[in-house]
Formats: structure tokens, C-alpha cells, sequence
């Protein structure tokens, strides 16, 4: 079955716009990028899938393969960030996994609310306003506590989106690059 144009292109410029929003390091652009996700990765038929419907690439995606703290652990702090994004300088254990275990992939923990890559895209999505404004649930709540605690002045939920932008952009890079090439492709052949 062949993907239509226009999918392709959308997940292109959903991509490249999220790059944009991210590189300005403002909240609401961080905050925009995850409705951006939501649209890529979380929704029924999401626009990455359909973009991949043709190509059918395996997307994997790159984390630390970090110790969850058990429950006894995370009652004694009201606050746990969790590092989900490799970094070159930090070498650590790493392990590659498919996008459902990514969605479900804890982050952090704050006043007992433990939060998944899912779930912070949905809250920020859906109760920051990255797709609707809507009343924030208690979870949705105790996750805006994060943004009086940061690191160098970046709140903790915005630090945490970074780390999941990230993570996600480089595992969808095998798709972006072959949807780039076709596009050149038939460019150069004159088509549109």
C-alpha cells in the first residue's frame, strides 16, 4: 500500500518544527514540541506509523538502562528524576527498545506519581496546552510542582521533555532521512 504524499510531508514538517520549537529553549515551545509528539507518536493512528506504512522500518530508540527505584525507595523523597537520554560525555549502560516500551518507560516520580514518557507527553499535551488546555488532573498537577525545581534554570518537567525529544528524534532519524531522500529524489526528477 503506498503512503500518500501528504502524510509523508506532514510527518517531515511536524518533525522539522519540532526541532524548531526546541532549539529556543522556551517553555512554550518546549510545550508546543510535545503536542507535536502527541501527533507523531501518541494518537490512535499515529503520524509517524502512517508516514512508516510503505517503508515499514523497525524504529528503535536509545535510553540508559537505569534501575527503576522500587516503591519503598520512592516514599521516603517527594522528588526522582530519572535520566533517560544517553549522553556522549557520560558513559553509561544503554539499551535499545521499541516505541511501545519507550512510551512506557519511567521518567520520574514526584509526590508519589510515578510518570512515564506517555504520560509527561500527554499531561503537557493535554493539560499545559501543547494540544488543549484542559483541567489538570492531581498527577497533572503534582508534575507543574516540577517547575520551581530545575536544572540551570530549566524546569523539571521542561529538562525531562528535552531528554524525550531527544530520544524520540533520534529514533525516528531512519524514517526522516528515507521520507528526506524521496522527497530529493523526485525534486530532482521534477515531480513536486
Amino acid at each position: 500500500m503506498s503512503t500518500p504524499e501528504y502524510i509523508k510531508y506532514f510527518y517531515l514538517r511536524k518533525v522539522e518544527e519540532v526541532r524548531l520549537r526546541m532549539a529556543t529553549k522556551d517553555y512554550y515551545h518546549v510545550i508546543m514540541a510535545s503536542g507535536l509528539l502527541r501527533h507523531l507518536l501518541l494518537d490512535d493512528f499515529p503520524l509517524a506509523h502512517k508516514a512508516n506504512q510503505e517503508l515499514r522500518l523497525k524504529l528503535r530508540f536509545e535510553v540508559v538502562d537505569g534501575l527503576v527505584p522500587s516503591k519503598l525507595e520512592m516514599k521516603k523523597v517527594a522528588l526522582h528524576y530519572g535520566q533517560l537520554e544517553p549522553l556522549p560525555d557520560y558513559p553509561v549502560r544503554t539499551k535499545t527498545i521499541k516505541e511501545s516500551e519507550l512510551l512506557k518507560t519511567y521518567c520520574m516520580t514526584v509526590e508519589e506519581h510515578e510518570f512515564t514518557v506517555k504520560e509527561i507527553l500527554e499531561s503537557c499535551a493535554y493539560a499545559r496546552g501543547g494540544v488543549h488546555l484542559h483541567s489538570p488532573s492531581a498527577r497533572d498537577t503534582a508534575l507543574f510542582l516540577t517547575d520551581a525545581v530545575g536544572f540551570f534554570g530549566t524546569p523539571m518537567t521542561i529538562a525531562m521533555i528535552n531528554q524525550i525529544v531527544n530520544v524520540i528524534l533520534k529514533g525516528l532519524q531512519p524514517l526522516t532521512d528515507a521520507l528526506t531522500v524521496e522527497f530529493e529524489q523526485k525534486k530532482a526528477a521534477g515531480g513536486s
